[in-house]
């Protein structure tokens, strides 16, 4: 799909929760909408342009997304915010949820009765029918156009296996409708309030390098060259020098290590899942550094970040974007319900390079009695994670936990 950069975000999509009751059906927990989606978004910018004051005041700017017509199985929307520092000075940037309300079901704003920006965002991306999620590619922007993008999609899966949760919302639609127009009737100055309402704060203020900022130094996927013996950055690729990759998906400055995947297009051990360990060991023992498995976990978070793209693929239901996973809580809720359904995950190539690899590897994972996740490329554009057998042979990689004081 086409994106546009934009910044005040509206989405205008005008039918969804004015579905009436004669559109759900009688024998089928979930409705269908015939009809197009009108999409009108106004966005009077096509990105953020943030200049920082010398004092590094923090700078805001808001992002109002409003849903009033949404439908099983509608085309997924998106929306790209390009953020640039034309300023002379690093900038952090970060994002909260301000505020979710969905008819009058949800009326939520973090800060009160203990509800959090963490707790909306999970919310929004999973506990709904519809489905918006939002992503920063980086929390810093280097001086003088350093970049970084921060993307919203919307979606309803026609098929979700939420039957139940989709009637209810259909119902409350309706009741929510005839409600809005009985006071828009009794009032004509009455403003229609949308069925659903998200605003999201960006914000922007000089980096001081806290504890808690995203360090520069080793960010998403940056290459890495270490020595396994010495532990320290090499020049040079050969020998004890390999090629890795960050999979922190935020190292920060207060961080004291790193996590590294080495390149996928090495063979460091192959065999049948069983021997997993034994093959693990024997494939480390002249390295120095120090080595754990690959595991689902690792991954799932990353390929969590593509809003658009990482989908859980579910045989005989509809494909579903992975959503935000910020917590253990919610990565172990993923991971039980891709076993559940005998499922897999999917996710573009073009934005996780160094996470390809032909042959497939296996992930220290069960996913059934007889399967374990395994990391493998389906073709040209995706990859997947998915379960296999375990009696079939795949390679095998060590993860790194580098000290950063070391490298």
């Amino acid at each position: 799909m086409k994106k546009r950069f934009k910044m005040y975000l509206k989405l205008n999509l005008l039918s969804l929760f004015f579905i009436t009751l004669s559109f759900i059906s009688v024998t089928l927990a979930w409705f269908a909408y015939t009809g197009s989606s009108r999409v009108n978004i106004d966005i009077p910018i096509r990105a953020w342009n943030i200049a920082l004051e010398k004092d590094g005041q923090r700078v805001t700017h808001d992002l109002v997304i409003t849903v009033e017509d949404v439908y099983p199985g509608m085309e997924m929307i998106t929306e790209l915010v390009k953020v640039i520092n034309l300023g002379d000075t690093d900038a952090d940037i970060d994002y909260e949820i301000v505020s979710a309300r969905a008819l009058d079901n949800i009326d939520h704003t973090a800060g009160k009765h203990g509800i959090t920006s963490a707790y909306l965002e999970d919310l929004i991306s999973h506990e709904l029918p519809v489905n918006i999620n939002v992503s920063l590619s980086k929390r810093y922007v280097l001086k003088n156009n350093g970049e970084s993008f921060f993307e919203v999609s919307v979606s309803w899966p026609l098929d979700s296996d939420r039957d139940e949760l989709d009637s209810k919302w259909g119902n409350d639609a309706s009741v929510f409708n005839n409600l809005e127009k009985s006071k828009l009737n009794g009032n004509p100055s009455y403003q229609i309030r949308p069925a659903l309402q998200v605003i999201i704060s960006l914000s922007a203020e000089q980096a001081l390098e806290s504890n808690a900022s995203s360090d520069p130094n080793f960010s998403l996927g940056d290459t890495i060259l270490i020595d396994v013996t010495s532990k320290k950055i090499c020049t040079s690729i050969g020998g004890n020098c390999i090629k890795t990759s960050v999979i922190d998906v935020n190292n920060t400055i207060g961080d004291s290590s790193v996590t590294l995947l080495p390149n996928l297009f090495n063979t460091y051990g192959v065999g049948v899942y069983d021997d997993y360990d034994a093959i693990l060991s024997n494939a480390t023992l002249s390295w120095n550094v120090t080595t754990r498995e690959f595991k689902a976990e690792d991954l799932l978070p990353i390929i969590a970040g593509d809003v658009e793209n990482s989908l859980l693929i579910r045989p005989n239901l509809s494909n579903a974007i992975v959503g935000s996973i910020k917590n253990s809580t919610r990565l172990n809720l993923e991971l039980n319900k891709v076993k559940t359904y005998q499922g897999h995950y999917i996710f573009s190539n073009d934005h996780y390079p160094y996470l390809l690899s032909t042959d497939c590897y296996w992930l220290k994972n069960d996913y059934s009695s007889g399967k374990a996740f395994a990391l493998q490329k389906v073709n040209t554009d995706i990859s997947k994670i998915f379960g296999y057998a375990k009696d079939e042979s795949c390679k095998i990689v060590p993860v790194i936990v580098a000290n950063k004081n070391e490298l």
